[in-house]
C-alpha cells in the first residue's frame, strides 16, 4: 500500500452485488452494433457510478479528453484512452478485447474489462448483472523477526477462523472468490507456505487462506491498515517460546485512568511478576507508550479520546506476551513512571519537560526496580527499533470546535525511505516539502499558526511499522493540537505521459467548502488544468477531525507539469493560490461558537 496516500472504506457491502443493467449502456446502439455494445458502459451510466462509491473508488473524465481514470480504493489507477485496446492497472498493461470509443462526445469502456480491474466477475442474470468481489492479491512480506501475510480485495474483508494449532491456522472470506488461487512455498519469517482456495457457487462462494508455519511461529489475531486489507502477523519465535505458565500467570488486571487539573493519571494494575519499558516522542508527536512484558491482558481494551493533557489513552494486547499502553499527549509534558509490588503508575504533569527522559525500564511484584535513559544533545534523537501503536481518535464530523482556531497543520506527502512518486531525478517528497514551507511562509506573513507534519526528510513516525501508523502520525499532529484546517500536499503520477492538472480530494461533507475553495484558487491563480475536486477515502483527510484536503499539485509524469514542479516560481505561485483558498474558507466559514462544557 502506498504510504500517505493510503485509502479507507468503512461500507460492508454484500457478497453479491445486483446492479440495474449496466449492458444497458448500449442499448440505443444501432441493431447490427448491439453485441458489441452489451460489452461496454458509459461512463456516465449511474449504475456504474453507483457501483464505484460503493467500491470507495472515483472515476475522472472531462469532456474532449480521450483518457478515462479510474482510481480504486487501494489507490491503483485503472487507466482507458478512448480508440486504443491497451489498458493499464496501476503499471501493468493488458489488452482489451475492444478499444473503448466515443459515442457523441461519451466514451464507453469495455465491462469486462472494467470489473476484472476492479477485481470483480460478472455474472449476466437476464438483465441484472451479478459481481462477486475477488481477492486480487496476497503477499508475504518476511523477515528475521516474523512475517506478515497481506490480502486484498475490492471489498472490505471480514475473516473467519476456521481453524488452529501449532503448525497451521485457516481462515475463510465468506462470500468472496479469489483470483490467487493456489500453494506457493515461502520457508522463511515463521511460514512454510500459503495456500489459497476458492470454493462454492456465486451465492456460497468462499474463499479459505491456510498458513502452515514453521516450529515455534506463533500468527497473532489479524489486523487491517484500512478495511479492505487482511493482515495476518506472524512471530518467528527463532528459539523455543517460554512455557505458558511463565507468562500466563501475570494478569494485566485493570487499566484505571484518573484525569485532574495539574496532573493525568493511569494505573496499571498487575497480578504477577512482569518487567516493563517506556518510550517516548518528542513535538510534534508527543506520544507516549509503556509495554507490560510476560503479561497478559484480563482486562477489557480500551481506546478513549479525553480532552487537556492527555487526548487518548489505548490498552491492548500488543503481542500474546505484551501488553501495551499508548498515550496520545498535547505537549512534552514531564512524565513520571514509578512501578510498585502490584503494579506500575504513570503520571502525566501539566507542565513542560526540556529535558525529560525519553525510555526506561523496570521489574514489577517481587522485585521493584526502574531505569530511565536521557536523550543524547541532540533535539531530533528518538527510538528507532521499536514497534508503536498510536492512538486512533474518533473522527469528529459535525460539531468540530478547533481549540487552535488560527492554527493551520500543512502535511508534505512521504519523505525519508517514502520518495512517493518518481520520474528520474525528481522525487515527489522533495516538491510537496518545498511547496509545503513556501505555503507556511506566506500563512505566517498572513497571520496564522502553522505547524507541518514534517520539516525535513523524514517519515513523520520515525518507528512506525505500518502505513496505518505513519498515516495516523499525521493525523495525531493536527488532531493533537486542536487546528483549523489540515491540508496534505502531494504530487500525481500516471502511466503514460498524457494526463495533467490539479486535483484536490476531500472525505468528509465538512471538507467539500475547503476542497471548493483551495481548488478555485489554484486554478485562477496558478493556470493549471482544473480537474476539479473528488471525493475519496484517503487516510488522512478521513482521520483529520477538522476539515482538511489533499492536493494532487500536479503530474510528475507530463512534461509540461514537471517542467512546473521543477520552477521555483511556479512552487511560489502554487503556495501562494492555496494560501488564497485557506484564507477564503475561513472568511466564508466563521467558527461556530464552542460548546458549553
Amino acid at each position: 500500500m502506498h504510504r500517505s496516500i493510503a485509502l479507507i472504506g468503512s461500507l460492508f457491502i454484500a457478497v453479491v452485488l445486483a446492479l440495474t443493467p449496466l449492458e444497458g449502456a448500449g442499448a440505443q446502439a444501432d441493431a447490427n452494433l448491439s453485441i458489441v455494445n452489451a460489452a461496454f458502459v458509459s461512463v456516465e451510466d449511474p449504475s456504474l457510478h453507483a457501483l464505484l462509491e460503493r467500491l470507495a473508488a472515483a472515476l475522472t473524465w472531462h469532456a474532449g479528453d480521450p483518457d478515462v481514470l479510474v482510481t480504486t480504493a487501494n489507490h491503483a489507477v485503472i487507466a482507458f484512452r478512448v480508440g486504443e485496446r491497451e489498458y493499464h492497472v496501476g503499471t501493468v498493461s493488458a489488452q482489451a478485447r475492444y478499444a473503448p470509443y466515443l459515442k457523441g462526445s461519451i466514451p464507453y469502456l469495455p465491462l469486462t474489462e472494467l470489473l476484472s480491474a476492479l477485481s470483480l466477475r460478472g455474472f449476466p442474470n437476464g438483465r441484472t448483472l451479478l459481481l462477486e468481489p475477488l481477492i486480487s492479491s496476497l503477499e508475504v512480506r518476511t523477515s528475521l523477526q516474523g512475517s506478515s501475510i497481506v490480502a486484498q480485495a475490492a471489498m472490505p474483508l471480514t475473516p473467519r477462523l476456521v481453524s488452529q494449532d501449532d503448525s497451521t491456522v485457516t481462515y475463510a472470506f465468506d462470500g468472496v472468490g479469489s483470483s490467487v488461487a493456489g500453494t506457493r512455498s515461502v520457508d522463511a519469517g515463521g511460514v512454510r507456505s500459503v495456500s489459497v482456495r476458492s470454493t462454492g457457487t456465486l451465492q456460497t462462494a468462499q474463499t479459505l487462506v491456510t498458513v502452515n508455519l514453521e516450529p515455534h511461529a506463533i500468527a497473532s489475531d489479524p489486523q487491517s491498515d484500512d478495511g479492505r486489507d487482511f493482515l495476518l502477523p506472524i512471530d518467528a519465535q527463532s528459539q523455543e517460546p517460554a512455557p505458558a505458565a511463565s507468562f500466563s500467570e501475570t494478569r494485566v488486571t485493570a487499566v484505571d485512568v484518573m484525569p485532574a487539573s495539574d496532573a493525568f493519571t493511569v494505573d496499571v494494575v498487575i497480578a504477577g511478576d512482569a518487567t516493563y519499558e517506556w518510550h517516548r516522542l518528542a513535538a510534534p508527536d508527543n506520544r507516549f507508550w509503556i509495554d507490560i512484558r510476560g503479561a497478559q491482558l484480563s482486562a477489557p481494551p480500551r481506546d478513549d479520546v479525553w480532552t487537556g493533557t492527555v487526548t487518548g489513552v489505548r490498552v491492548s494486547q500488543q503481542t500474546p506476551t505484551v501488553v501495551r499502553i499508548a498515550l496520545s499527549l498535547t505537549a512534552h509534558d514531564a512524565i513520571d513512571v514509578v512501578p510498585s509490588a502490584d503494579g506500575v503508575r504513570v503520571i502525566i504533569h501539566d507542565e513542560v519537560a526540556a529535558d525529560a527522559p525519553h525510555a526506561g525500564s523496570g521489574s514489577i511484584g517481587t522485585t521493584v526496580a526502574a531505569t530511565v535513559e536521557r536523550p543524547p544533545p541532540s533535539p531530533s534523537s528518538s527510538p528507532t527499533s521499536l514497534t508503536t501503536q498510536l492512538v486512533t481518535p474518533v473522527p469528529v464530523r459535525q460539531s468540530y470546535v478547533p481549540t487552535n482556531p488560527k492554527l493551520i497543520v500543512i502535511d508534505p506527502g512521504h519523505g525519508g525511505d517514502d520518495p512517493g512518486t518518481v520520474n528520474g531525478n525528481a522525487q515527489e517528497k522533495t516538491f510537496t516539502l518545498d511547496i509545503a514551507k513556501r505555503l507556511r511562509a506566506v500563512l505566517i506573513a498572513r497571520g496564522w499558526q502553522v505547524k507541518m507534519t514534517r520539516e525535513t526528510d523524514t517519515e513523520v513516525d520515525p518507528v512506525a511499522t505500518t502505513d496505518h501508523d505513519e498515516l495516523q502520525a499525521r493525523d495525531d499532529v493536527a488532531n493533537a493540537n486542536g487546528a483549523r484546517i489540515f491540508i496534505s500536499i502531494h504530487v500525481n503520477a500516471y502511466s503514460q505521459p498524457g494526463p495533467n492538472g490539479t486535483t484536490t480530494y476531500y472525505s468528509k461533507p465538512e471538507d467539500v467548502p475547503l476542497a471548493n475553495d483551495v481548488q478555485s484558487a489554484i486554478a485562477s491563480r496558478v493556470g493549471m488544468k482544473d480537474d476539479g475536486i473528488v471525493k475519496m477515502h484517503f487516510y488522512v483527510t478521513l482521520h483529520a477531525r477538522m476539515p482538511a484536503v489533499l492536493v494532487e499539485t500536479a503530474f510528475i509524469t507530463n512534461p509540461g507539469d514537471l517542467a512546473r514542479l521543477e520552477s521555483p516560481a511556479w512552487r511560489q505561485r502554487m503556495a501562494e493560490a492555496m494560501a488564497d483558498g485557506i484564507e477564503r474558507y475561513a472568511r466564508e466559514n466563521p467558527l461556530p461558537p464552542a460548546p458549553t462544557q
